[in-house]
């Protein structure tokens, strides 16, 4: 059986950055959360601290369960992602991204 993820285990701060993220396409400012939504692994673990070492698996998870897809697991669809909040998608991304989804509940710990 697999175990539910701690979703509370994630900082607060980068819940939230993640959640700016998705709902303005505000880019993180930490390197190693932009690593993580380009899934880019090797980056990621060269970036993580301590801490976050620990919840990459956890911040996939959390990923995986709250963020449209359409938002990460690459550059491509990292830089759409930009584009589609600042007013300048192309016709196709308008219609691959065209939707925007609240993120409800899932916040880290202080």
């Amino acid at each position: 059986m697999i175990e539910p993820y701690n979703f509370e285990a994630l900082p607060a701060r980068a819940v939230e950055s993640l959640t700016r993220w998705i709902e303005r396409g505000q880019l993180p400012s930490s390197g190693f959360l932009g690593a993580v939504l380009r899934n880019d692994l090797c980056d990621a673990c060269a970036r993580a601290d301590s801490t976050n070492a620990g919840l990459l698996r956890v911040y996939m998870a959390w990923l995986s369960k709250v963020a449209p897809s359409v938002c990460w697991g690459s550059p491509a669809k990292v830089d759409a992602w930009v584009r589609f909040h600042a007013g300048t998608p192309d016709q196709a991304e308008r219609d691959a991204l065209g939707y925007n989804r609240p993120v409800h509940g899932l916040r880290g710990r202080s």
